[in-house]
């Protein structure tokens, strides 16, 4: 699913930006493909008691991963830095790599240090994550198009991954993890979140102008459902 979910958003971004070659589109496909399965497979390998370098290890131990990991390195790579530009290339990189430490336990002095445990910076880092592939989709970062589609796709998953955090309310004040129903409460973090969903659609009508028009009958329906302090 989070294959599907990636390059469908690199797709949004295709339709928003420059044409591509049929090639070239395959290619992007597979590229979200071995991006989602190194992320993932790798934050899944990591053991925060351990270091890096050991979990690197582990995760080529298994010979289906080392193939992946093989192939990725020797024919894709070399096939990405020849077809694309070196926009996409870069903002891919920069996903792909941030989207690893995202999880890593940095040692800093005698502190422990994981981007996934920031207050507000987590939602916010996986919201940046997710919406820059529409960017890297549409390989340029200019019409105001791409900007609202990427800026819509940022706030609906910060918000998806704020309501993600609030089931896990309990483990999370046990383990002292700073997500926002941790520090806010249950009814405030749904208040913020039903107010970043408004300012979502705001965006989006700058994606298509005939939404303007929707705007008061949401206004009318939603607003009043919004959870009290």
């Amino acid at each position: 699913m989070f294959v599907v979910a990636a390059n469908s958003l690199l797709l949004s971004g295709v339709l928003l930006g420059t044409c591509m070659e049929p090639f070239q589109l395959i290619l992007l496909q597979w590229c979200g493909l071995c991006g989602v399965f190194i992320t993932y497979r790798f934050n899944d390998l990591i053991d925060q008691t351990l270091d890096v370098r050991f979990n690197l290890k582990r995760l080529i131990s298994n010979r289906l991963n080392l193939l992946f990991i093989l192939q990725f390195i020797f024919i894709s790579v070399p096939l990405f830095l020849y077809f694309f530009s070196p926009f996409r290339i870069i903002l891919l990189a920069s996903i792909c790599v941030l989207g690893i430490l995202y999880s890593v336990n940095f040692k800093i002095g005698q502190k422990h240090f994981r981007i996934k445990n920031l207050f507000i910076g987590k939602n916010l880092f996986i919201g940046l994550l997710w919406g820059s592939l529409i960017l890297a989709g549409a390989g340029q970062f200019s019409r105001l198009h791409v900007i609202a589609l990427f800026t819509f796709t940022f706030i609906q998953v910060f918000i998806g991954s704020s309501i993600r955090d609030i089931p896990d309310l309990e483990s999370d004040l046990k383990d002292n993890v700073n997500s926002l129903p941790a520090k806010l409460g249950v009814n405030k973090t749904l208040f913020v979140l039903h107010t970043c969903n408004f300012m979502s659609l705001l965006v989006a009508s700058m994606i298509d102008t005939t939404l303007i028009f929707l705007l008061s009958g949401f206004v009318g329906c939603y607003l009043p459902k919004l959870h009290p302090f």
